[in-house]
């Protein structure tokens, strides 16, 4: 019987494959700024390098968030656009992200 095979390649070339039914082999590393992601190889990320950062900066530019607030971060994924808005937040802000893939959220 054939088995799926996962391939993730990391914008700094690192990789890492998973074969169906076997345990996770290790995560990836990525990073967007000061912001460290770990991921499971199949979690979705962006595909192109520079993505994450461009992306993440211009969520911070349209959300504008303030100290205090609560922002709902729906389809969040792995927590990329969340953590862009951390800094704005401060301690008191509040993200409530919704994603409904179990790997996203364990990475998130």
């Amino acid at each position: 019987k054939s088995k799926r095979v996962d391939v993730a390649i990391t914008s700094k070339g690192q990789s890492a494959v998973v074969i169906e039914g076997r345990e996770n082999l290790g995560l990836i590393e990525e990073q967007v700024g000061d912001i460290n992601f770990s991921l499971n190889p199949i979690t979705f990320w962006q595909s192109h390098r520079m993505a994450p950062t461009v992306l993440s900066q211009v969520v911070r530019d349209y959300v504008q968030a303030e100290p205090a607030d609560h922002i709902f971060d729906l389809y969040g994924g792995a927590g990329l656009f969340s953590a862009a808005l951390l800094s704005q937040l401060g301690v008191a802000g509040r993200i409530t992200l919704i994603e409904s893939d179990e790997n996203a959220i364990i990475d998130a």
